[in-house]
């Protein structure tokens, strides 16, 4: 599964998410 592959990403762009809010 490709997702599974990008989880790891999109968690990290989350976090950059955090730090923006």
């Amino acid at each position: 599964m490709v997702f599974l592959g990008q989880a790891p990403v999109l968690l990290f762009l989350w976090k950059m998410w955090d730090y923006l809010d």
